[in-house]
């Protein structure tokens, strides 16, 4: 039952598979291949002979991103590989979640020694070939549902195995002299099953420099480390993939080939624009920023400027309003941290010392420096066939800021102009009401004029309470949140109560002011709208806080050093991983994935649903 499909690995493996015929022939066969495993070994008691057969299956894809390394996709590719191997690929997919769907324990734990292959495989395997003759992710919502099914199963419903994922710079010159014999010297085993032959050396040239920097020491267990190698055909990402054997030490690397460092698509209205100046307008209009400036002696490219669009159009509804008012600047100056990652991108909502001695818009400002665009850094994100470079990964880090703490401060300057802009009619109209107050003292006209004042000083105080709940949430400390909270409701209560006594005052007032001048209840009731605070406003701060809560809740811990140094890093990072590689996210930790999709609902009435 596992020759023949361990003949069909050593067929993708040694490049026989040259045609499209022969691949969509050879994908013919793997379905032939399944359909004997799924009846043949149907009983529980070869559960572990299946779940090993389906761990040697999907490595037999011949739609990967190494098993179609370097060759020329045409048409029938499209039309006939493509569409057949997503059918596999549900079939295969189908097969797991039937096996282990209400299955017994006995079937459960005999998959469990097999589990780690069934999901590099679904993960390698998981691509397609698109339109554009290129290999790309599947995209299917449907497939998806299906996949994440699988994944959920072999998980047990539980998370996935800790995650470490490493994004610090891997800058190197290649020579061109190692080999993979001289990994040998190392003490680590590494595995170029998923290797072109063509780019072995340049793959091998990276794991020994990745080793070289002891960065396979420093952490314990599995990590990951996606890279951006150059190989003799071009730019070609990739993760390697650090595994314990024995003990504590990595000591086994798997190179995975993600694709080549095409990049993610350019959105349409920044990828016809032909120059810097119209690609930064069309930017600006796609999500209303607050502008697109260059600091110092940086300047934006063109090419850099669509390299944002295509990452910012990652980004949800939520997300893209978030952008509403701030400020792109390219700036060239960057610093150390002490996590070890160099700083590539700053986000910051008041006046920083970093802006210092330069003319630049008023904040909310994102900084993004030299090394975030600087192709020499080595650095890769997302998943196969949907890989982008490291610039595309602070890209969204930075965007994580800006949807935890930038529409609160958009919010506040729009509003603050709002009021202003109304500012001159209605003091033209208390001008003339106190006017005829001096001369007329009826009650009516007293009052009035009387309960602005109370009204305008409550709405402040909310304001202000408003404000102090953004940065309670922010803290994350639940006692400070409480505390804030209910300040915030006794002023907003105080605001609602002024409110309704102005304008009931108003609805009193027009009938005794002269035909032209009875204006009272349109310029109070307009004075009121413009003024108002809701609690959306209030509690805006309340993303970073509720993302702890319900890390905490779901067991999600920081997979980066950086996410390790503060919780709103951590957001960040988690943003950027569920926007650039969604799946690996879920993988990982499922819950935290559906609530990011559910776009941070309140974790104590939240009810992921898995898939």
């Amino acid at each position: 039952m596992l020759e023949p499909i361990l003949a069909a690995v050593r067929a993708v493996r040694d490049g026989s598979l040259r045609t499209s015929a022969q691949r969509l022939a050879h994908v013919a066969e793997l379905r032939k291949h399944l359909a004997k495993v799924k009846e043949a070994l149907a009983a529980d008691a070869a559960a572990g002979s299946y779940f090993k057969c389906l761990a040697v299956w999907i490595e037999a894809s011949p739609v990967t991103s190494a098993a179609l390394a370097g060759v020329a996709l045409d048409r029938d590719d499209v039309q006939s590989l493509g569409p057949a191997w997503v059918e596999a690929y549900v079939e295969y997919l189908t097969a797991v979640v039937t096996r282990l769907k209400k299955a017994p324990a006995p079937v459960s734990e005999a998959m469990i020694p097999f589990r780690e292959r069934i999901l590099q495989g679904i993960r390698r395997a998981g691509v397609t070939v698109g339109a554009d003759r290129r290999l790309c992710a599947i995209s299917d919502v449907k497939v998806r549902r299906l996949r994440r099914a699988a994944v959920h199963l072999l998980l047990l419903g539980e998370n996935g195995p800790q995650l470490e994922l490493r994004q610090n710079l891997l800058t190197y010159q290649p020579t061109g002299q190692i080999e993979p014999e001289d990994l040998k010297a190392v003490p680590l085993q590494v595995d170029f099953g998923n290797v072109p032959g063509a780019e072995r050396q340049a793959v091998a040239e990276a794991v020994f420099q990745a080793v070289a920097t002891g960065g396979p020491k420093e952490i314990p267990g599995r990590f990951i480390w996606p890279l951006t190698i150059r190989a003799q055909g071009g730019r070609v990402r990739y993760e390697l993939v650090f595994a314990a054997v024995d003990g504590d030490q990595p000591r086994q690397i798997r190179p995975e080939r993600l694709g080549e460092a095409t990049g993610w698509a350019v959105p349409g209205y920044v990828g016809d624009q032909n120059g810097v100046d119209a690609r930064r307008n069309a930017l600006i209009r796609r999500f209303a920023l607050g502008g697109v400036e260059d600091r110092r002696t940086a300047r934006w490219s063109a090419d850099e400027l669509g390299l944002v669009a295509a990452a910012f159009e990652r980004l949800p509804p939520s997300g893209a309003e978030a952008l509403r008012g701030v400020v792109l600047v390219r700036d060239g100056v960057t610093a150390e941290l002490d996590a070890g990652v160099t700083r590539a991108g700053f986000t910051h909502i008041n006046r920083h010392d970093v802006d210092a001695g330069d003319q630049l818009r008023p904040p909310p400002h994102v900084h993004y420096y030299n090394v975030t665009f600087d192709e020499r850094n080595g650095r890769a994100t997302g998943s196969p066939g949907d890989a982008g470079g490291g610039a595309d990964f602070t890209l969204l880090h930075e965007a994580g800021h800006v949807v935890i703490s930038c529409p609160r401060a958009w919010y506040f300057v729009s509003r603050n102009s709002l009021v202003r802009s109304y500012q001159e009619t209605r003091d033209q109209f208390v001008a003339r009401i106190v006017k005829q107050v001096a001369t007329d003292d009826r009650p009516i006209l007293v009052e009035w004029n009387r309960l602005s004042n109370p009204y305008t000083l409550a709405v402040a105080e909310q304001f202000a309470a408003a404000d102090a709940l953004c940065t309670a949430y922010y803290s994350c400390d639940p006692e400070r949140v409480n505390a804030a909270l209910r300040e915030y409701q006794a002023k907003r209560t105080v605001a609602e109560t002024a409110k309704k006594a102005l304008l009931d005052s108003a609805a009193l007032l027009d009938p005794v002011l002269p035909e032209g001048e009875r204006l009272a209840v349109q310029i109070t009731t307009e004075q009121t709208r413009q003024s108002e605070i809701s609690d959306a406003t209030a509690t805006d701060g309340r993303r970073l806080y509720y993302f702890k809560q319900y890390a905490e809740k779901v067991r999600f811990v920081p997979f980066t050093a950086y996410g390790r140094t503060a919780v709103d890093e951590f957001f960040a990072e988690t943003y950027a991983l569920f926007l650039a590689d969604r799946e690996r996210l879920y993988e990982y930790n499922w819950r935290m994935c559906c609530w990011l999709e559910a776009d941070f609902p309140d974790p104590d009435t939240f009810v992921p649903n898995a898939f």
